[in-house]
């Protein structure tokens, strides 16, 4: 094999609780991570260099980022990784809560073992992901193309394939500015921390009542970010779920009625500047 293309899916959370944070400085969480349609598109060719070239289309990526450090992981323990050019069709909008990031940097591990026969067991792939980001393990966890969700808890490392029925249709909101997840956090640590009460509700989801979902990081965030107030203070009407995803910027609304989600955005774009959507 010479070369290989791979997606990787951006998610949603289901509920985010954060309720502490380790003494690594590391927060505790409880969540229900989704993965959704949207997803980056990721090629990978085996060069006859001794060099690893990452190049991202659509967005300005640091030097150090999720993907580079996969890379590096493996070829810690396999220098075999290498004399590679890795093209990453950026479409999952960056600080926005989505896990752009951690999808790729799992896609890319996933994508490696294949095409270096590096025959590493998922737990393994599970061990290099965590080396990378406390997200990683989510998008390891199931099949790369699959649209599953997990119970997320602890400090991201305790994932378990959590089957949860949604409504059908899906409406992603992102703001013109992102938010810095380093910046969400710290501000977090001042307001303090909750216990979590995701298992009511999931039990309202699954009864299909309307859920106003709790995201620890909503009253920080419409403080932080003017289009993010704006856009929560807009859906008021019943909806199925409504909630801030990950420490943001993006707002998603999940219903069964697709016209009341294409007013929505309609509206949206009318009421506020250089909003981006994505429904499906």
């Amino acid at each position: 094999m010479k070369s290989i293309k791979i997606n990787a899916h951006a998610k949603v959370n289901i509920g985010l609780y954060i309720t502490g944070k380790d003494t690594d400085g590391y927060h505790y969480l409880d969540s229900i991570f989704k993965k959704i349609p949207l997803k980056d598109e990721i090629y990978i060719f085996k060069t006859k260099t001794k060099r690893v070239i990452i190049r991202f289309n659509g967005q300005e990526v640091p030097i150090i980022n999720t993907v580079s450090k996969a890379v590096f992981a493996l070829q810690k323990d396999f220098p075999i990784v290498n004399g590679i050019e890795i093209i990453i069709d950026k479409y999952i909008p960056f600080e926005a809560g989505l896990g752009g990031g951690s999808s790729d940097a799992a896609s890319v591990l996933y994508a490696l073992n294949k095409l270096f026969d590096l025959h590493l067991s998922k737990e393994r792939l599970l061990e290099y992901g965590r080396k990378v980001g406390s997200d990683v393990s989510f998008f390891l966890i199931g099949s790369i193309n699959t649209l599953y969700s997990c119970r997320v808890q602890g400090k991201g490392e305790k994932v378990k394939l959590f089957p949860l029925t949604l409504p059908k249709y899906l409406l992603v909101i992102k703001p013109k500015n992102g938010i810095s997840t380093q910046k969400a956090y710290e501000l977090i640590d001042n307001k303090g921390f909750n216990k979590s009460n995701l298992d009511n509700m999931v039990s309202d989801i699954k009864n299909k009542r309307l859920v106003r979902n709790v995201n620890d990081f909503e009253p920080i965030i419409k403080d932080l970010n003017i289009q993010v107030k704006e856009i929560l203070d807009h859906l008021k009407e019943p909806l199925r779920i409504v909630s801030l995803t990950g420490s943001g910027s993006c707002v998603f609304v999940y219903d069964n009625d697709e016209d009341k989600l294409d007013k929505i955005r309609e509206q949206l774009t009318h009421k506020i500047k250089d909003l981006k959507f994505y429904q499906y």
